[in-house]
């Protein structure tokens, strides 16, 4: 296969696993309004708010890291599609081109191309292409932002608060950047 045929498979190649993957979320939450109210032995109110302020600021973060994992999941559909849609495409038409005898290579690359697509659709499942994971994360997300509401709601002191909202936070992580 010619060298820039090799390089233009590279950077669609390339360009699917950056685009899948994305950015993570905006920041990481810093969570110290707790730590400063107790620190400065402020009112147990006092220190009660800051909790659930660096609780909120938590809860929106996971929101986003949520809405991350459903997008890539989304991204990864599309992405999918697209390939099969090429591939079926490039096979259709090396199937024509050699039926019509037309020689030359265009052929053996349109038919070379659809078999690169196909190997990346059979492999998929195990990449960035695969919802699963995805789905899997963004559920795991869900579901500990709700466990921790209600044990906020039941929370008695401002340290309880602070440990789940540390708990949360440790849970929400991005998908690393490709």
């Amino acid at each position: 296969m010619p060298k820039k045929m090799n390089f233009a498979i590279a950077v669609l190649c390339s360009m699917s696993v950056e685009s899948t993957f994305g950015a993570g979320a905006d920041s990481y939450p810093k969570v110290t309004k707790y730590q400063l109210a107790f620190e400065n032995k402020n009112t147990t109110d006092e220190q009660m708010n800051a909790a659930l302020e660096d609780y909120k600021e938590v809860s929106v973060f996971c929101r986003d890291v949520h809405n991350l994992y459903e997008k890539n999941s989304k991204r990864a559909e599309s992405w999918r599609l697209g390939i099969g849609l090429s591939g079926g495409v490039l096979g259709v038409t090396g199937a024509i081109l050699a039926a019509a005898g037309t020689g030359g290579i265009a052929g053996g690359v349109a038919a070379g191309l659809a078999g690169v697509a196909s190997t990346t659709l059979g492999n998929a499942k195990d990449g960035p292409l695969d919802t699963s994971f995805y789905s899997s994360q963004r559920a795991l997300i869900a579901k500990s932002i709700t466990t921790s509401a209600v044990k906020i709601e039941s929370s008695n002191s401002a340290i309880e608060i602070h440990k789940t909202t540390l708990a949360l936070a440790a849970l929400c992580s991005t998908p690393a950047p490709a």
